[in-house]
């Protein structure tokens, strides 16, 4: 056989291109610039975009529907900045609705940019293969970095046949782009993303089956300054929003929490949000709920008019040798419009004391079945420091079927020209607080410095949630009370949860005998008490303080004893002798009496309260 020629060659090889082309025409099958040919395939390879001019007809939805049974959606398109260019990533949903296993067929994506270039995209490293029955999966793919400024508007499915020479490429159909997140500035129109205020919102999986809920709850400024105030573009950022989000398991199963960010607006100022408190649970047991707070930091007129959820998408090139090179974006996935009102002071509501406090639905300080109510208020006087002070006792108890760990709360006054007045739990509380069982109370001391003229009447009682962190004071209630009278007499004094009653009394002398020390004497006080404590109600022992001052009718201090109602020396029920020694009877002056008072250590020094007195003549 003769050698061929290199005319004979060119022949062969013209013959060929030709049946190529009457076979893709026969087929339907659409050559497509930018995929052949050697500069424009190296350009797609190295991730640099190149120009196609060919019009997509096929929707390579209805085709993925047809040919493998397979519903695919457009999800996220993000076109994000890198240090070297720009990068678009997507994220499609596909969901296997042909009743059987199936595999995901290797095709080819591109997208085509506003400018008609198109760029190759890869699937990102750990894509799904197969397909069980009604299984619903994500499938993530990403270009390179490209030299393009220009928007994707289209995403082109192709298949590439390389068994013929050359290989032969049919377009498969496209897919539209109408979203695209570029930046924390992108608009978001999909009006399934977009929420009223109070709306509740699901973050869906890829299945689309979370029955986790979020509601937005309340939008309330905190009390609290930031530790470090910052500055942005001459804007100093010395207020703070606390943003609550409730969140409520509804399935039957756990489920996880997922990962997520806010950031909040005004009007065109974009502020990033700060997690609060201790990390949320991993999981969520079916019907459990929990609160997320987040505190936004931003000028001091600023007023919050929109709230975004974002989540994190992540993409890593196939390629890749090390999964530290995976590139993530926080993408917009719920926006929450935020009107005039939602940021607002907490309403107050009218209180009697005693009573339960009757808290709102927003509120999760105190657990279900754990009552609040104060107990007693009282105004006390420290001359010799110069202030007055209002001391509210509140009881928390446990009215449900199990034990409950009181949380720790703090609480602020507001009079009636608006000043706010810290209170300050006073006391020894245990480092580890105990549980309360059922039907049992505990007893808690708040004390407010008050100025001078304070009369108690109409304050406002803000409950704060300081749990989160102690910066970001948060008001979860405000309560209108006003104080009342003190209920103690001279022989009836009460000290919640204790009530003691002055049954019989007497006083004596009793002089010493002693010729050295004979202008010294004693005096004996003969108590018969009723003392009554509130039932399974606990207090504290440094709470429960009794002073008795002996002294003259010049107002001369004779002596001083200390008891307790909880520890010893204690008060007891019943009769019993308290002895004030070594008086000097040569300057005492007649009637001298006995004033009992409620002692009380605070960090502004100690506070006494005046309970009653009894007198003798002689």
């Amino acid at each position: 056989m003769k050698p061929k020629t290199k005319r004979s060659l060119k022949r062969i090889t013209a013959v060929a291109w030709a049946v190529s082309l009457l076979a893709m025409a026969l087929t339907g099958a659409v050559p497509v610039p930018g995929l052949s040919g050697t500069a424009e395939a190296k350009a797609q390879t190295s991730g640099q975009a190149a120009p196609s001019r060919a019009s997509i007809q096929t929707d390579a939805a209805a085709f993925m529907k047809s040919a493998q049974g397979i519903d695919i959606a457009v999800e996220r398109v993000i076109y994000g900045q890198q240090d070297n260019g720009r990068q678009v990533a997507a994220v499609f949903q596909l969901t296997n609705s042909s009743g059987k296993r199936v595999r995901i067929p290797d095709y080819e994506l591109a997208v085509r940019m506003a400018s008609g270039a198109e760029a190759a995209m890869e699937p990102s490293a750990g894509s799904p293969r197969f397909l069980m029955p009604g299984q619903t999966v994500e499938w993530r793919w990403m270009s390179r970095t490209l030299a393009e400024e220009s928007a994707p508007v289209r995403f082109i499915w192709k298949k590439t046949d390389r068994e013929v020479y050359p290989a032969k490429v049919t377009v498969l159909g496209g897919m539209p782009i109408r979203d695209v997140w570029e930046n924390d500035y992108s608009p978001m129109t999909d009006p399934e993303m977009v929420k009223p205020w109070g709306q509740p919102f699901q973050l869906n999986g890829p299945a689309g089956t979370s029955m986790l809920i979020f509601t937005p709850v309340s939008i309330v400024k905190s009390s609290g300054k930031p530790e470090q105030t910052t500055e942005r573009a001459r804007e100093k950022l010395d207020t703070v929003h606390i943003v609550t989000l409730r969140v409520e398991n509804r399935n039957n199963i756990s489920e996880k929490l997922p990962e997520f960010t806010l950031t909040a607006w005004s009007d065109t100022a974009i502020y990033d949000g700060k997690r609060l408190g201790q990390p949320a649970p991993p999981v969520l047991k079916p019907g459990e709920a929990v609160q997320l707070r987040y505190a936004i930091e931003t000028g001091a007129s600023r007023e919050l008019t929109m709230l975004r959820v974002l989540m994190p998408e992540t993409f890593l090139l196939p390629d890749a040798s090390d999964p530290a090179q995976a590139v993530t974006y926080q993408v917009g996935r719920i926006q929450i419009a935020v009107p005039r009102q939602a940021e607002a002071s907490v309403p107050p509501i009218d209180y009697k004391l005693r009573t339960p406090m009757k808290f709102s639905s927003g509120s999760d300080l105190f657990p279900k079945g754990l009552n609040l109510s104060i107990e007693e208020d009282t105004m006390l006087v420290n001359k010799e420091a110069g202030f007055t002070a209002l001391l509210l006792r509140f009881k928390l108890e446990n009215k449900s079927g199990s034990s409950i760990i009181p949380p720790p709360f703090h609480a602020e006054l507001e009079g009636a020209d608006g000043t706010r007045y810290g209170g300050e739990r006073i006391g020894t509380p245990a480092a580890e607080p105990k549980a309360l069982i059922p039907n049992a109370a505990v007893v808690e001391s708040h004390l407010f410095i008050l100025p001078e003229g304070e009369t108690g009447k109409d304050l406002l009682l803000h409950l704060v949630d300081n749990r989160e962190e102690k910066g970001y004071p948060v008001v979860m209630d405000t309560f209108r009370f006003s104080t009342t009278l003190d209920n103690t007499s001279d022989l009836i004094y009460d000290m919640y949860p204790f009530r003691i009653k002055i049954d019989n009394w007497d006083g004596q002398w009793i002089r010493d005998m002693n010729p050295m020390t004979q202008s010294e004497s004693t005096y004996a006080l003969k108590l018969k008490l009723s003392i009554d404590r509130a039932r399974q109600v606990m207090a504290e022992a440094s709470l429960s303080q009794i002073r008795l001052e002996l002294t003259d009718h010049g107002g001369r201090m004779l002596g001083t004893k200390q008891f307790s109602l909880v520890d010893e020396p204690r008060l007891t029920d019943g009769e019993q002798y308290i002895y004030f020694e070594k008086i000097d009877m040569d300057s005492v002056r007649y009637p001298v009496m006995v004033n009992f008072y409620e002692t009380l250590d605070t960090s502004y020094g100690p506070v006494k309260r005046f309970l009653g007195r009894v007198i003798r003549s002689n």
